[in-house]
């Protein structure tokens, strides 16, 4: 059950994180370059925070299912 708690949480943030990339390419493709360039910027340190947030570095449960 641990290891598929971890498998759930895990794919969550992987989704929630891809979807949060998705809209915001969709919303810079109609920027100007040099509002793209700063909202690129901004947008890369969101992932960041996002990332540490929903992918905390842990390791995998090590326990087999019995």
């Amino acid at each position: 059950m641990t290891r598929r708690l971890y498998q759930i949480r895990r794919q969550f943030g992987v989704d929630v994180i891809a979807t949060l990339d998705d809209y915001h390419g969709k919303i810079a493709e109609q920027m100007t370059p040099a509002q793209r360039e700063a909202y690129e910027k901004a947008n890369e340190e969101r992932k960041k925070r996002m990332s540490v947030m929903l992918l905390p570095d842990q390791s995998s449960p090590t326990q087999e299912p019995k």
